[in-house]
């Protein structure tokens, strides 16, 4: 075959192939804006996110369909994972923007003009941990997942999780989490609810599959994301944004009035996420923490600190222009003081 018919060819069947994906997009936007009308529809009456019946059907029927056009359905069910996690995050971005305001009501006999926080994260919760159920009701997960606590006769499978996805963290500040006495000391576990360090996994047909590690510091009511991981076959399944999602919620219910964050950068893809997410990186960390690069090097790591503001932008006592140089001026506006206001 001649050269010339081999690109001919070629590019017939690349036009086809451009034609298919203009169409693919065209009907995924449409599909997307389907769903967000039915996220609003949600958001008015307080349904939930996530319809599990509703997915399962959807798998089913799907799974059906890639069967009779001889496609695999394992390919139709990572691309429906992708698309079906998408909707459900934009269903909880519409829920939030279109959450009623509860009333805040001063104490008997406060002064009137003083700005008191909303009774959702009240002294009684202050900076306790919510319980599983609580927990449950903050982030919906996708079907077939759930959130739950880690029990102390699972300790050793805590540590092997994070000893086979995460070895880095072998030496240095992330260390004790392949400890089993520091989670016997330290982390909150079914039976002990008030540590200062709360682990939550997650599980598929009872097998842990994801944690998510948060720690609190009750006197200056802050809540650092400490060590997560995702088992790699179900890293598509948006566990991570999922686990961020959530403890954010957790920093809110607990009164905290900020939460950080650390990316390390080695590669960008935490410092994405977290920028994505509405964090302001505030500085880098030299020297504090060490990683395992190879077997016995071990060499500092430079992380980027990043930080968010949960509580109300009235919460916060702002300091005069005087007292601050125009650098941290700067930094102090774009967190304390940002366009968005909503928390």
């Amino acid at each position: 075959m001649e050269n010339s018919d081999i690109a001919r060819q070629l590019s017939t069947f690349r036009k086809t192939i451009d034609n298919i994906d203009a169409a693919l997009i065209h009907l995924l936007a449409e599909r997307f804006r389907c769903t967000d009308e039915v996220g609003l529809l949600k958001a008015r009456y307080q349904l939930p996110a996530v319809d599990e019946a509703r997915e399962q059907q959807q798998y089913q029927r799907l799974a059906a369909l890639a069967q009779e056009a001889e496609l695999d359905t394992a390919i139709v069910q990572r691309l429906m994972q992708l698309v079906i996690g998408e909707v459900v995050e934009r269903h909880r971005q519409i829920a939030a923007r279109h959450a009623p305001t509860p009333p805040i009501t001063p104490p008997l006999g406060a002064d009137p003009g003083a700005t008191y926080r909303s009774n959702q994260t009240n002294e009684q919760n202050r900076m306790k941990w919510p319980t599983i159920e609580q927990i449950r009701s903050f982030t919906d997960l996708p079907y077939g997942y759930s959130w739950d606590y880690l029990k102390r006769e699972e300790i050793n499978v805590a540590t092997d999780f994070f000893r086979t996805w995460f070895p880095s963290i072998s030496v240095g500040l992330a260390s004790p989490f392949l400890d089993q006495q520091f989670y016997a000391d330290n982390v909150v576990l079914e039976e002990d609810p008030d540590r200062g360090i709360f682990a939550t996994v997650v599980r598929q047909n009872d097998e842990i599959v994801a944690i998510a590690t948060w720690e609190k510091i009750d006197g200056a009511d802050v809540i650092f994301g400490r060590v997560g991981a995702v088992a790699k076959p179900h890293r598509q399944a948006r566990l991570a944004v999922a686990a961020q999602d959530l403890g954010e919620k957790i920093g809110t219910f607990i009164g905290a009035g900020l939460i950080y964050g650390m990316a390390t950068t080695r590669t960008p893809y935490m410092q994405q996420a977290l920028e994505q997410a509405g964090y302001k990186a505030v500085g880098i960390m030299p020297g504090l923490d060490r990683e395992e690069t190879a077997p016995g090097i071990v060499r500092r790591v430079y992380e980027v600190i990043y930080v968010k503001r949960l509580a109300p932008h009235a919460d916060f006592l702002i300091p005069t222009g005087h007292n601050l140089t125009p650098t941290v001026a700067r930094l102090y506006a774009d967190i304390f003081q940002g366009d968005d206001d909503t928390n």
